[in-house]
């Protein structure tokens, strides 16, 4: 089965977070490897999409899904060298809605930072 991949507004946020610190932090002290770096991530998350659309209904129940009507699930993925994130998504009929990116080291999210779509 094929689902249709939506971002939430803050999904979307922490997909720009993550790219901004790839760019502006990282820049500081490796300028050219930073552009890399910020098209690796962009290219493992495009990747993270893909399997998403392709097979979301495979992954497992997010720890976040306690205390919640609907089941939310997450998928890992790395980038090119080794840094994990977390897409946590929502799937509703054949919609998945990506409701955060998380990188390693970031705590489960809170019930104020899961933004549920209508």
């Amino acid at each position: 089965m094929m689902f249709t991949v939506e971002a939430t507004r803050r999904a979307e946020g922490d997909v720009f977070d993550i790219l901004e610190w790839l760019v502006f932090d990282i820049l500081e002290w490796l300028d050219e490897r930073s552009t890399r770096g910020k098209e690796n991530w962009w290219n493992a998350y495009q990747h993270g999409l893909k399997t998403l659309r392709e097979s979301a209904d495979s992954f497992g129940r997010a720890p976040e899904s306690r205390g919640f009507s609907e089941d939310l699930h997450e998928h890992f993925f790395k980038t090119r060298y080794g840094q994990t994130y977390r897409l946590v998504f929502l799937i509703r009929a054949e919609i998945v809605y990506v409701l955060q990116v998380r990188s390693t080291g970031q705590q489960l999210l809170s019930r104020d930072e899961i933004e549920i779509p209508d």
